[in-house]
């Protein structure tokens, strides 16, 4: 099995490469990212001690962030390197200020990973949620490098837990210092494998997005389009989402709702076909006023590191990606305390069936079924107050993971100081 995987990751190189000659552009941007790193660590101040994150996109960075921060705060003398997989958590993170050093990680070759080791020689490395890389892990262990799994989900379905994967994926795992999870099921899934050395802790997103209610928020264009309006935000969306929201705009008794949308992709050709989906009031963010934004009916924000803070001005919310692979990031609008309607591709995700339960959050089949499910929380202050409670409520209950990962880390240092 190990055989097969140096060769899955083998034609995995192979493939970009082959990728990046024709000119595809994320393919170059993971060669050329790779082709930097022993220059980005090359500068490591010498008889420091460094921690390793690793984290393989923005999504999972967010995971991340508030460990990073915790970490910093609680050590501010050790250098601090973040690793990206994918170009897009990269590019969007590459100026984070958070860290002394930011690039990709290296492929998963054991020459690689030994080089990369030899120069950072890292005194702890903490990968988010879905990062495994067999010889990241293994040779992390032999050199007795804790390795931390935080944010952690495992699904039954998983390769760690079916035959005939469960022999090789199953045994990686053993490399792993301690399991964070988020939910007792997988706690019991790693049990089964005979890894108790595991936490079940929540996801330490939420100890970041509490904070951002309680940020100032102020944009002149967005505070123009949203003054004295009903207006649903919709972030993360994806041409599927789109057709739903122009549907849901053209639907009787929505008349005087005002849309707000953040494409997932902002590239000139998308921003048109998401625009030209909408009537001829559309604005784009970046090229609007403050005047021609109060007279709009939606507005298409193409800017990034936005998204997170337009919900102050929501009273609903719509997170796009249900309609293809997966959903994206459901926390930050449930925090605000409105709801939040997304797509059935949510499985992968824990929070969905959380805040489901919790009656914050609503999946939803079709343009009609986002309206039957909207139209109370429009029509009444009464339903959106109760999600309000609902959701303070919840947060308040699920908090703290990020402490919690932090007082181990401290014992662990002490332990080995000892």
């Amino acid at each position: 099995m190990q055989l097969l995987y140096n060769i899955g990751i083998w034609l995995y190189g192979a493939l970009v490469r082959l990728l990046a000659l024709f000119g595809h552009a994320q393919a170059q941007r993971w060669l050329q990212g790779r082709s930097n790193i022993w220059q980005a660590i090359k500068s490591l101040p010498q008889n420091k001690t460094v921690a390793w994150f690793h984290t393989a996109s923005a999504g999972e960075f967010e995971q991340g962030r508030p460990l990073i921060e915790a970490y910093r705060a609680a050590y501010p003398e050790q250098v601090i390197v973040l690793t990206f997989f994918s170009p897009s958590g990269y590019e969007m993170r590459k100026n984070y200020s958070g860290a002394d050093v930011i690039c990709y990680l290296p492929e998963d070759k054991p020459a690689l990973v030994k080089r990369w080791l030899d120069i950072l020689q890292p005194s702890i490395a903490i990968f988010v949620k879905y990062e495994f890389w067999y010889h990241h892990y293994t040779l992390l262990k032999g050199r007795n490098i804790p390795l931390l799994l935080i944010s952690a989900p495992f699904r039954p379905n998983q390769a760690f837990f079916k035959w005939p994967t469960k022999a090789f994926w199953g045994k990686m795992l053993a490399s792993v210092r301690h399991f964070y999870v988020q939910d007792a099921v997988s706690a019991q899934l790693l049990g089964g494998l005979g890894y108790y050395n595991v936490t079940v802790c929540g996801d330490t997103r939420l100890d970041r997005v509490l904070a951002l209610p309680e940020m100032p928020f102020t944009d002149p264009i967005i505070t123009a389009f949203a003054e004295n309006q009903t207006v649903l935000v919709a972030g993360s969306t994806w041409p599927a989402d789109e057709k739903i929201l122009a549907a849901l705009l053209a639907s009787p008794g929505f008349e005087n709702l005002r849309l707000l949308i953040v494409p997932h992709q902002i590239n000139q050709s998308s921003l048109a076909k998401t625009a030209a989906l909408f009537d001829s009031t559309t604005q784009i963010y970046s090229q609007s006023s403050v005047e021609k934004a109060a007279n709009a009916r939606v507005l298409v924000l193409n800017t990034m590191g936005m998204l997170s803070q337009v919900y102050h001005v929501a009273q609903a919310a719509y997170v796009g990606g249900g309609f293809g692979k997966s959903i994206h990031n459901l926390l930050e609008p449930a925090v605000y305390g409105i709801p939040v309607f997304f797509g059935p591709k949510n499985q992968k995700f824990l929070e969905a069936a959380a805040l489901q339960k919790a009656k914050i959050g609503f999946e939803i089949h079709s343009a009609a079924a986002l309206a039957a499910d909207l139209q109370p929380f429009l029509s009444s202050e009464s339903p959106r107050q109760q999600v309000k409670t609902a959701a303070k409520m919840w947060f308040a209950s699920q908090a703290g993971a990020t402490a919690t990962i932090m007082a181990d880390i401290r014992k662990m240092e002490l332990s080995s100081a000892d």
